[in-house]
């Protein structure tokens, strides 16, 4: 697909919301290139899916960093770097001299595409500055709907990773059925909210009962520790997008960031 294709693709996308699908399109572009600025377009995808994840958690948080990973792309469309390696690949049947004349004609066009990037760049932050507090606002009013996976219905717990549990807190699920503890006995247990009657525990699953700390790592895995932080018990999972849920039936889950339950008891 030629640059210019590629650019009136990924602008389309930006203007009906879909960064996710942008951004895919952009480092499928620049990696096969060989552009160098295919790392940063790497370091953007991380970003928008850390912001995906904790938006999903009920994370508050206003639109600006969605913006700010918007405004990324626009910036790698414009820079030097990915016009230069677009035109370094494309094919040739004449010697080096023809191969300078097409880099050199791509390079004529670059700054009317900046001219247009440009004008886009400040339509969307106008937009963001005018929008952006009512959006922000209508997230955190909005209803929370339990999310299906296959056949498991979930709902998220507000619990991010690298975020030690506090001992004797209820951490309530987004659908308020079902709240999570981590009791003074060493028991990570999950509750039904209505009576507060017991559904679930580790130590039932084989936790030791003397657990002094439980955190959710930034490796995706659920532990509970000893008073030396020494692991005792965990869900051995090992995927940092994961977060935690619990399914209708009362179950501790652990999801990825393609909502697939990746651990569940």
């Amino acid at each position: 697909m030629e640059l210019q294709e590629i650019i009136k693709k990924i602008e389309g996308l930006l203007a009906e919301g879909q960064t996710e699908e942008a951004l895919n399109a952009l480092m499928e572009f620049t990696k096969s290139s060989n552009s160098p600025q295919h790392e940063d377009v790497v370091l953007l995808s991380g970003q928008f899916r850390q912001w995906k994840r904790e938006n999903m958690l009920g994370v508050e948080q206003t639109n600006s960093e969605l913006h700010r990973i918007e405004m990324g792309i626009l910036t790698i469309l414009k820079g030097g770097d990915i016009l230069e390696s677009s035109a370094g690949d494309t094919p040739s049947d004449t010697p080096a001299g023809r191969n300078n004349s097409g880099i050199g004609s791509i390079k004529q066009m670059a700054p009317i595409i900046g001219g247009v990037l440009g004008l886009i760049a400040v339509i969307v932050v106008v937009w963001s500055l005018t929008s952006g507090k009512n959006d922000s606002q209508k997230s955190l009013n909005a209803p929370v709907v339990t999310q299906s996976v296959s056949s498991v219905n979930f709902s998220v717990l507000p619990v991010r990773a690298g975020v030690d549990l506090v001992a004797g807190q209820k951490y309530l699920t987004a659908d308020q059925r079902h709240y999570m503890t981590f009791q003074e006995d060493g028991n990570l247990c999950i509750y039904r909210s209505s009576d507060d009657s017991f559904v679930w525990g580790s130590i039932q699953v084989g936790a030791p009962a003397d657990g002094k700390a439980a955190r959710m790592q930034k490796d995706g895995n659920l532990v509970i520790l000893d008073g030396n932080s020494n692991w005792m018990w965990g869900t051995q999972t090992t995927d940092p997008s994961a977060f935690l849920g619990v399914t209708n039936d009362g179950a501790l889950a652990v999801i990825n960031a393609s909502n697939q339950v990746i651990w569940k008891k």
